[in-house]
């Protein structure tokens, strides 16, 4: 182009592109827009006029070269339009206006939303990309004449698009709510609501329900505001005015129930019924009018929502899916609930309910609780149970019986059944929801078609772990039964269960009779039989837990002997329906017989147990002999359970010696038979154990948690010597799998660990000395393969199965309280397990089992030489610290607890080494150094197992911390000195110093950083101060490692702060200026790593330095503390490092050597004024503000002795200068300022009231300061008022998160400490205790508090501003105090010359309050 005329002819023409072969329109526009020296008048015109010219020529298009659908269009009117100079405000161009307001942009969106959907995938999204962007901008030019017929059209291609993808949605999401909220403007100011609700229903509605109600909530902008809009337009009050719209037969529902996208349309009725309840109520008065008491509203609002709700829940029937239906009726019927729709009682609202429970019911019936349709619908009547339990009384029995066959508890129906119960309590009618459970049990016909063994194996199992007898709802009944059954109610309560029982027994009896009358020729109707069993036994789990629960107690005398008759009766029922039914119990159609039997004995044990009242039962040897016969057949795992339960506790309360060996005989012999090594748990319910097949070895499990738990003492007292061998035998069978213990139920690992942590299984002498022996023989194997005398032959010695048990034993004996082993067999068990350790490590294979006990191994070790000492105090412990050292499992091993048990136990050896040597005898200390110095050693410790071990030694002797292998508390214990050692000890260790220093320092100095390697060099540094050792040579190996921390990334912490530690060391052998150099690379270190440690961190390196700082001369002390002042008064490039600094001088003035008086006042007194005098300090960063609140706050609570006059004042400047308003503010709200605020105030207030005596005037204007920051902004301020009110609050205060409770309840306790009397804290203070007079600053403050609530009440005054009544509730104890030391001319002058009209009607109700408060004097 060679003029702007030949560019704007170019675009006009009708050709594209204009000349044949050459660049099409948009590719010459794009050029020339880009072409920043080719001039053009008025480009961006030209260019937005010709392209939006062209989109709306092709808006009806269909073309996939249309313009509209060309990214490079959209693109280059964006690029124009945002380019022009005010763009960035909400002005556009006027030609641009100009342009728009003559163009149909309506139809060229919908064009585009439509059609993009023809693009390939990468297009489309470029496409709406800056289709987005460009209509934004313009969007709200258009829309201002656009009616809303049309931008429901609009609306309607930007569902379509909504729904392609979450991609697309995220593209568009800005133009949807522009074109939204157009809509609802246009909506609000429509007249002809009803014209756009027929379009809306008639065109978009389909669209609409997909794109929004089908949708999950996602809590996004964008989807809520199409949710409403829709909403709006269908339930508008035009619409609501129509009384047959909305009803079952209304245009409404018919044009829903035609849409063919069912499933959606589901999802839709729960917000649909939910908005139109909002809308008819918000709407009530202009739709019902209104009545004398707005009762007649009420009612027809009511009769309102219950139709649209019986439409509504009449439509979800079309959905194929009975599971979709119900889940739908669910959110119908929370929706319900949440609006409180049937709070009002009528008819309709009756039949309604009464419609869905009968539906309700049905389906249950068919599908039965458990499956999917069965749960979703047990929730539903859950919903209506709980909006009004009444309404589900009529249909209560037979919701029971359908929880009597459910297959499992759902959390519906153990919420229902809660409901049940509470209602119940309320109404007082415990007895009716007992009685209800078992009529419907006696009425009850289990679904058992024919007599097939697996069956009825299924349904017992189904049965007995059902809704009804779970252990939620029996421990809730339990409760409600002991608390709401009267005393008048039990005596009918236990008749009503003695008649159940009795017509149980006798149906059973007469199938008994029919089978024998009739012989073989006919059968007795089997599924009846089987259902009574299964009756009987769900009966007696229910009348165990109400027979213990009734509340016997109240009961009046002359009532309690009827109670006992009836509980006599019931036993003796009980007994003679179990002797007669034990005669049939192994026949061979016995299944019915065996139930039975387990239920009349569970329901025996629970009366001889549970019920206190009732007398002890008669010894019934002959009963005792049937069970001891029965057991030892085939029977169910139950029955076998429960049996052993009758007996154990016949040994329990029988002193007849008859039996008693014989039943824990068979005890013992069942558990021998039937228990298993591992996978087998159980459920901790006596009724829940499987059939045969699976159940025997749980039951197994259950009789041994059962006689460890509960009859351990009938062991202890009636087993013979060989019995109590043969159940410590299994006991220590169950520890073989201790490490894989179920999370859920019990195994037999879990029982053994339970029970060796109980303090009564060791105060059974005959079990302990059976156990101790057991133990002794078990591991009498490992002292057979040598001893630590004979390492020759332990080198030669296999490690087998039977060692490998036998080491295995160690685990078990982590359980054990070491102290209830003898001292014989505990030094056996050391010497033992040394024997093992060596043993293994030289011949065991490295596998995860081994290391396994290895680690048993040594924890033991470590536990039991802790308690009794080193096993061998001779020269042969230094071997086996080598062993230790040299272990050949630890090369390959990665397992922590393995190294950290094995550091634990060379502590231990290395420990009893020192203390034996500090007492004269050293050899064995020197052998143990000897592995520090012997080079051969050295270099054989490939493993570098070695590093840690000198950790370990440095520890023992100096106190040295160290945390890689164990998290201790720590601290500088000197557990020894040099003088504690001989000459010989000392240069020993001196030796070692120089070769460990030699041995380490070559490592140090390398490349990369080993861990170890700087944890071994931080304990050579600590030993070599110990030892007085001074080197300038390897002194400035610090400042190299804090070299390459700086060039290295990602160093771990305990990296940087064993750096830290070296430097600290370090600083023992610098002397004159190299000492401050020392420390100022102390400080640079210091500065520059502890922001990036974590908390944890940064405190262990704060008490790093605060232990050095205790042990620091006063002349190096001064020197560090100058260092610091001078760097708090300097300008730094950065400020980042200011609040580390702070936080190092405050661990220095936190930690100080002693007769350091002087310098810490005067470093204070510095470093004060550096903060008043550097506005950073006050103004800065919020890390630094707090950095110096901090600061101060330490310095006034633990040295208020060392605060001067001048410090004092200074201080209070601070607080004020860090108070006073600002113009500009935080991103958040720093709570920490105002609290370190009121801190400081209450130290000095209390601590040296003598000094804020004479600065009265500073502290009155903090405080009101602090009442100041209390206001907060009122609610829907517009910008200009909200930055009014934030420039009169501090920088820290946000307008979103102002003060609140806590900072008016700590205000509060301020404003009354000034009336609390304190004594002085200064030096001497203590020897003047008995001469001080505590007084309070009352009479001082009396001239000032006036002034102070001046501000409270400007406060409160303030037009912009609030002061909630959470908070002003909080405050009033400290106004009461202001209130008290305030004179009445002080009030009064107040109120005449200091307060508006406002401002006097607030002091005088606080005054009121006050008086109505205040003590007179009397009473």
């Amino acid at each position: 182009m060679s003029s702007s005329q030949d560019f704007v002819r170019a675009l006009r023409t009708g050709s594209d592109p204009p000349v044949q072969g050459g660049p099409t329109k948009i590719e010459l526009a794009k050029q020339t827009w880009d072409d920043a020296t080719f001039y053009v008048p008025e480009k961006a015109k030209v260019i937005a006029e010709w392209i939006l010219s062209t989109f709306a020529k092709e808006k009806s298009a269909e073309s996939t070269s249309n313009p509209l659908l060309d990214a490079r269009y959209w693109q280059l009117l964006l690029d124009v339009i945002s380019n022009q100079p005010s763009s960035s405000s909400r002005a556009l161009p006027t030609w641009l206006i100009t342009v728009l307001n003559r163009l149909p942009v309506a139809p060229i969106v919908s064009f585009t939303l439509t059609h993009q959907k023809t693009l390939p995938l990468d297009e489309q999204q470029s496409l709406l990309n800056a289709f987005t962007s460009c209509i934004s901008l313009i969007w709200r030019i258009p829309a201002a004449k656009m009616t809303a017929e049309v931008l429901l059209d609009c609306l309607d291609a930007f569902w379509v698009v909504y729904l392609e993808g979450h991609k697309k949605r995220h593209l568009v999401a800005s133009l949807g709510l522009l074109i939204a909220g157009s809509y609802r403007h246009a909506f609000v100011n429509s007249s002809n609501k009803k014209k756009l609700y027929v379009a809306f229903m008639h065109t978009h509605l389909s669209h609409w329900i997909l794109a929004t109600l089908s949708v999950k909530p996602c809590g996004d902008t964008l989807h809520e505001c199409l949710c409403e809009l829709g909403l709006e337009t269908i339930f508008s009050i035009d619409m609501l005015r129509s009384s047959t719209e909305f009803g079952e037969d209304g245009a409404f529902f018919q044009i829903i129930q035609g849409l063919e996208c069912v499933e959606a349309v589901q999802q839709s009725l729960p917000p649909l019924l939910h908005y139109f309840i909002h809308a008819i109520r918000k709407h009530r008065s202009p739709l019902f009018g209104q009545s004398s008491q707005g009762a007649g509203a009420a009612h027809e609002e009511h009769l309102a929502g219950i139709q649209f709700l019986n439409a509504v829940i009449k439509l979800t029937i079309r959905s194929p899916d009975s599971s979709c239906v119900w889940t739908t009726r669910r959110s119908l019927l929370e929706v319900v609930e949440d609006t409180n729709l049937l709070g009002r009682k009528s008819d309709e609202a009756a039949d309604v309910v009464q419609s869905i429970l009968s539906q309700a019911l049905q389906d249950i019936d068919r599908n039965a609780i458990g499956s999917e349709i069965g749960d979703v619908a047990q929730e539903c009547i859950t919903i209506l149970a709980r909006i009004d339990f009444n309404s589900v009384l009529p249909v209560f029995p037979h919701l029971v019986s359908s929880l009597l066959v459910a297959s499992c508890a759902s959390p519906a129906t153990t919420s229902f059944q809660d409901l049940a119960i509470d209602y119940s309590s309320k109404t007082r009618t415990i007895n009716v929801y007992i009685t209800t459970l078992f009529s419907a049990l006696r009425t009850q016909q289990f679904l058992i078609d024919r007599y097939d063994h697996e069956a009825l194996e299924r349904i017992y199992a189904t049965t007995i772990s059902g809704p009804v007898v779970q252990s939620a709802h029996l421990r809730t009944l339990a409760g409600a039964i002991s608390t709401f059954i009267t005393a008048g109610q039990v005596i009918d309560m236990l008749k009503a269960i003695r008649q159940h029982f009795d017509d149980l027994w006798s149906a059973l009896q007469e199938f008994s009779k029919s089978k024998k009358s009739k012989g073989d020729q006919q059968q007795p109707p089997q599924t009846s039989l089987n259902s009574t069993t299964l009756a009987l036994c769900l009966s007696t789990t229910l009348a165990s837990v109400i027979l213990a629960s009734l509340p016997y107690q109240t009961a009046s005398e002359v009532t309690k002997q009827e109670v006992l008759n009836e509980l006599s009766a019931l036993r003796e029922f009980v007994t003679n329906s179990l002797n007669k039914a034990l005669k049939t119990a192994r026949k061979a159609d016995s299944w019915s017989n065996q139930i039975i039997c387990t239920s009349l004995l569970r329901l025996q044990y629970a009366m001889e147990t549970s019920i206190p009242i009732i007398p002890p039962p008669e010894p019934n040897s002959k009963l005792v002999g049937k069970l001891l016969e029965l057991q030892s057949g085939e029977l169910l795992p139950d029955l076998t359970l429960e049996i052993f339960r009758a007996l154990l506790l016949y040994c329990s309360t029988s002193g007849e010696q008859e039996y008693t060996l014989g039943i824990i005989d068979a005890a013992l012999s069942y558990l021998e038979t039937h228990t298993h090594s591992s996978g087998i748990t159980w459920s901790g319910l006596t009724q829940a154990i499987p059939s045969p097949r699976d159940g025997l070895a749980i039951s197994a499990v259950a009789l041994f948690y059962l006689i460890c738990e509960r009859w351990l003492h009938v062991i202890e007292i009636h087993a013979s010597d060989v019995q109590l061998e043969r159940f410590i035998r299994l006991f220590m069978q169950g520890t073989l799998h201790l490490a894989g213990s179920p999370t859920v139920g019990v195994d037999a690992a879990t029982v053994v660990a339970k029970a060796l942590h109980t303090a009564s299984f060791w105060e059974y002498h005959r079990l302990r000395a059976t156990f101790s022996a057991y133990i002794n023989q078990a591991t009498l194997v490992l002292e057979q393969l040598g001893s630590q005398q004979a390492e020759a032959s332990m080198k030669k010695a296999k490690w087998t199965e039977t060692t490998s048990s036998a080491a295995q034993i160690y685990q078990l004996l982590l359980l054990v309280p070491i102290e209830y082993l003898s001292k014989s067999l505990r030094a056996d068990l050391v010497k033992r397990a040394s024997i093992a350790d060596i043993v293994l490590h030289n011949n065991g294979k490295r596998t995860d089992g081994l290391c396994q006990v290895a680690t048993s191994i040594r924890l033991f070790l470590h536990r039991a030489c802790e308690a009794v000492g080193s096993p061998d105090k001779s020269n042969d412990s230094a071997r086996f610290v080598y062993h230790l050292v040299n272990s050949s499992l630890a090369c390959q091993s990665a397992d922590e607890n393995y190294l950290a048990a094995s550091l634990n136990l060379i502590e231990v050896f290395l420990k009893e080494a020192a203390r034996t040597a500090s007492k004269g005898n050293d050899t064995m200390l020197l052998e143990n150094l000897d592995l520090f110095t012997n080079e051969a050693i050295q270099e054989s410790a490939s493993n570098g197992f070695l590093l840690p071990t000198f950790s370990r030694l440095v520890r023992v002797l100096v106190g040295h911390k160290y945390t890689r292998y164990e998290c201790h508390c720590f601290g500088w214990i000197q557990w020894f000195n040099g003088a504690s050692f001989s000459e010989g000890v000392q240069q020993k260790l001196k030796g070692m110093f120089s070769y460990q220093r030699s041995f380490i320092l070559p490592h140090v100095s390398a490349t990369t950083l080993n861990q170890d390697t700087l944890s071994a060099w931080r304990c050579i540094s600590c030993l070599g101060s110990w030892l007085n050792a001074r080197g300038e040579q390897w002194s400035g190996i610090g400042r190299q490692l804090v070299q390459k921390i700086a060039k290295t990334s990602g160093v771990p912490d305990q990296t940087r702060i064993d750096v830290i530690a070296i430097l600290l060391q370090e600083v023992h052998s610098a002397k004159g200026d190299a000492l401050l150099v020392q420390w100022e690379l102390v400080l640079a270190t210091y500065v520059t790593t502890y922001s990036g440690l974590t908390s944890s961190a940064q405190h262990e390196v704060d008490d790093i330095l605060g232990r050095y700082s205790k042990n620091m001369a006063t002349e190096e002390y001064s020197l560090v503390l100058d260092m610091i002042s001078s760097a708090l008064s300097r300008d730094w490039p950065t400020l980042l490092v200011l609040p580390d600094i702070i936080q190092f001088a405050n661990v220095l003035q936190g930690e100080h050597p002693q007769g350091t008086l002087k310098p810490i006042q005067n470093f204070v007194t510095n470093v004060i004024h550096s903060f008043l005098m550097y506005d950073v300090y006050h103004s800065g960063p919020q890390a630094l503000r707090l950095r110096v609140l901090e600061f101060i706050s330490k310095f006034c609570s633990e040295k208020p002795s060392f605060i001067r006059s001048n410090d004092a004042s200074a201080i209070l400047t601070l607080l004020s200068k860090l108070l006073h308003p600002a113009a500009a503010h935080d991103e958040t709200t720093a709570l920490d300022v105002f609290h370190s605020t009121i801190t400081i105030l209450n130290s000095m207030i209390r601590l040296r009231r003598d000094l804020v005596a004479t600065i009265i005037p500073h502290l009155s204007m903090v405080l009101r300061q602090l009442l100041s920051a209390l206001r907060s902004c009122r609610p829907n301020l517009g910008a200009k008022q909200t930055r009014l009110v934030m420039n009169t609050l501090p920088r820290w205060i946000t307008a979103t998160a102002p003060l609140g409770v806590d900072e008016a309840k700590a205000l509060s306790r301020l404003l009354e400490i000034l009336t609390v009397k304190t004594l002085i804290r200064t030096h001497g203070a203590a020897a003047k205790a008995q001469t001080q007079k505590a007084t309070s600053l009352a009479k001082p403050f009396s001239k000032h508090s006036a002034y102070v609530l001046k501000a409270y009440i400007e406060a409160l005054n303030d037009p912009l501003c609030i002061v909630p009544l959470d908070v002003r509730k909080e405050l009033k104890p400290g106004l009461y105090a202001l209130c008290s030391m305030i004179s009445e001319h002080a009030r009064d002058a107040v109120m005449v010359s200091g307060l508006d009209a406002g401002g006097k009607a607030i002091l005088k109700s606080l005054w009121r309050e006050y008086e109505k408060q205040r003590y007179a004097g009397q009473g």
